[in-house]
């Protein structure tokens, strides 16, 4: 979507971060003289950090901060701070078409990593022909092992594996 450069835009949602993943690519027509755009979102209580990621993921993670840390001559794209240790919770990061690195971003919200989540319970379903469950060991061939945590794991071609757990 476009944005007049030189702005700073809240963007709301009604529940916060309220996405997954957010791709963010900075115009070809973008010159490094125009002046940046600051995007500011609300945050929740379901979500406790973002992720920044160059190249839509693929590329360098950039660190939370960087937007308080630089002086505002030398702010490029991607440079963010949550703010998340305060009544009014916010993420802000900036666009600008000064660096090439960072043209194109991508924004993770991430829940759940520093406190404990309440998992929905799953309703038990009956499995169509072919499905395997994750938890049931018979599901896991002659050795019949449900993998632990850190486990390699190979789902073979042709299995339909259902993630229950």
């Amino acid at each position: 979507m476009p944005f007049v450069t030189g702005h700073r835009y809240r963007i709301h949602w009604a529940a916060g971060l309220d996405f997954d993943n957010m791709y963010v690519e900075v115009s070809e027509k973008w010159q490094p003289d125009d002046q940046p755009i600051s995007l500011v979102f609300n945050f929740t209580e379901t979500r406790e950090a973002v992720n920044m990621t160059t190249e839509y993921g693929a590329g360098e993670q950039l660190m939370d901060k960087s937007l308080i840390e630089k002086s505002t001559g030398d702010l490029v794209t991607g440079d963010n701070w949550v703010r998340n240790e305060t009544e009014i919770r916010t993420f802000e990061f900036i666009v600008n078409g000064k660096e090439e690195s960072t043209k194109k971003l991508k924004v993770e919200p991430l829940i759940c990593i520093h406190g404990t989540c309440v998992l929905e319970e799953v309703e038990e379903v009956a499995l169509e022909e072919g499905q395997r469950l994750w938890s049931d060991p018979a599901s896991w061939g002659e050795d019949g092992k449900v993998p632990e945590e850190g486990d390699e794991v190979e789902i073979m071609s042709g299995w339909n594996m259902l993630l229950d757990l």
